[in-house]
């Protein structure tokens, strides 16, 4: 029979410790101050034929600047250890005392997950050391975690590949008495990854300090989602470093690199894309491949606007679709930093909480909506886009300096119990609507701002060409002319209400 190790216990120092502190205790640590301290992280690169590959792990790479050299030897030390965690199976092969018939130690591959220590090798650069892996399970999510509120998930069974025969039964020895008990879940151990109800994630074990019955939930990497492209994954804070030219030095001397700048970026994880605000103008696609290359990420898209309506300098905007969907994204926003490497030099690049629901537009704006008269009433229509939780519709008088006013939706057309929006929105699907009893003498422009789950807003499209109520037109949606975005499929023109819309609260003059 063999043994099942206990569940890793959590402890209050930072010895052993399953998650990295929050980043701004991190930056101060001495690297001395690694050695004999136990860290987490997943093999990020593995060269099966030469034998040696790099560990990714949130607080060494705050710590060191770069990711952690994992050596050939290291790695046969490390088939011929047995795992950590829940269930782990008390010996798995390889050494020299092994039975014949024990299970021989399963490859080293990419995405393995492992506890390690750090010691710096000759060149002073950090290399693995004592490195155990660490066997994960599988759960299903019970209840989202959010902030300040822990979510839950039941264990399903065990993370790693499934086995057959007789090797089947030994790793499930021990493992049945985990499977059916719910684990609690930080955000914190999602890093900016929202986790939705019947998600399928792979994780760590910890027995909890307060309740030592409790398990806790860490390292959390999703394995399967039903979310589409249209669903929101987490919002978040790009932190870039942008390269710089090398500073100038005195005649003979080498050029000293300089430091990178910093930029921060707002993003907007989708299930295929990420969008990304606050671009500055001389920041372009070969810059962004830098980082998204490495994880995963394909077509990049710039765009930027030539100016506000306030006559200001828009900032850009960008999208990154992902080759692997929404597993490819979430497994960039679970880790706090992602490191750089070009001409021998190591950037991270860092993802912190994003601002949330901000008057700010940090999103690409709709194109110009349509404004035409039928039947003595205005009739707006406007592009849609698949991320949209719901539209603000505006109108105002064609007048300068005339202030915008929000159109009533009606009760079928209105966005209802939607926490993190505002009141007033046009639901998803409706991509016009009509307003009636409206003043014959005046000229009305509109413009249509859409909203996201989370309560973020785009930037307002630009107004409508101006429109009088005498003649007919016919309503024509605009096209949706730009690529960072998903068009839907226009619904046609709306149906005319059975009474008359509520006019919108227009400044006084109206």
């Amino acid at each position: 029979v063999v043994a099942a190790a206990p569940p890793i216990r959590r402890r209050s120092s930072a010895r052993g410790r399953m998650c990295p502190p929050p980043m701004e205790t991190a930056q101060g640590h001495d690297v001395a101050s690694a050695e004999g301290v136990s860290f987490y992280g997943v093999i990020k690169s593995y060269n099966e034929r030469r034998g040696f590959g790099f560990v990714a792990c949130e607080e060494t790479a705050l710590r060191f600047g770069r990711d952690v050299y994992l050596s050939k030897e290291e790695v046969l030390e490390l088939l011929a250890q047995p795992a950590l965690g829940p269930a782990a199976p008390a010996a798995s092969g390889g050494g020299a005392d092994a039975p014949a018939e024990a299970e021989a130690p399963l490859p080293i591959c990419e995405g393995d997950f492992l506890q390690f220590q750090v010691q710096r090798s000759t060149e002073g650069y950090p290399q693995a050391v004592r490195a155990r892996r660490v066997r994960r399970l599988r759960g299903r999510v019970v209840r989202p975690a959010g902030p300040g509120v822990a979510g839950s998930v039941l264990i399903t069974g065990d993370a790693a590949p499934a086995k057959s025969g007789a090797n089947a039964t030994e790793s499930s020895h021990g493992l049945a008495g985990y499977v059916g008990i719910e684990a609690s879940v930080q955000q914190s151990d999602c890093g900016q990854l929202r986790l939705a109800v019947d998600d399928e994630v792979a994780f760590c074990c910890v027995v909890g300090e307060e309740r030592q019955s409790r398990l806790e939930a860490r390292l959390v990497e999703l394995k399967q989602t039903v979310r589409s492209g249209m669903s929101l994954l987490g919002c978040f804070v790009l932190e870039l470093p942008r390269p710089q030219p090398p500073e100038e030095a005195e005649a003979g001397a080498a050029a000293e690199p300089a430091k990178p700048r910093i930029v921060k970026l707002d993003g907007h994880a989708l299930a295929d894309r990420v969008l990304l605000a606050g671009l500055p103008r001389d920041l372009e696609e070969a810059e962004l491949q830098r980082l998204f290359s490495k994880l995963n990420g394909s077509q990049i898209t710039v765009a930027h606007p030539q100016e506000l309506e306030s006559g200001e300098d828009a900032e850009g905007f960008a999208s990154v679709l992902f080759n692997g969907g929404a597993l490819d994204v979430a497994r960039m926003l679970v880790r706090v930093a992602h490191t750089i490497n070009e001409q021998g030099n190591t950037h991270l690049a860092k993802l912190a909480p994003g601002r949330g629901r901000t008057q700010v537009g940090l999103l690409p704006a709709l194109p110009k909506p349509s404004l035409e008269a039928v039947d003595g009433a205005l009739v707006v229509s406007w592009a849609q886009v698949d991320c949209a939780a719901g539209y603000l519709v505006e109108l105002r008088d064609d007048i300068e300096g005339a202030a915008w006013a929000a159109v009533d939706p009606a009760s079928d057309a209105a966005v209802v119990g939607e926490a993190g929006l505002p009141d007033g929105l046009m639901r998803p699907g409706v991509g016009s609507c009509r307003v009636s009893e409206m003043d014959t003498d005046m000229g009305y422009e509109v413009r249509v701002t859409y909203f996201m789950s989370c309560g973020c807003r785009s930037q307002a499209s630009p107004p409508s060409a101006p429109c009088f109520l005498e003649g007919d037109f016919p309503a024509i949606p605009p096209p949706l002319d730009t690529p960072l975005l998903r068009a839907l499929p226009h619904p046609g023109p709306p149906t005319p209400p059975a009474a008359p819309s509520a006019p919108p609260v227009l400044p006084a003059g109206a």
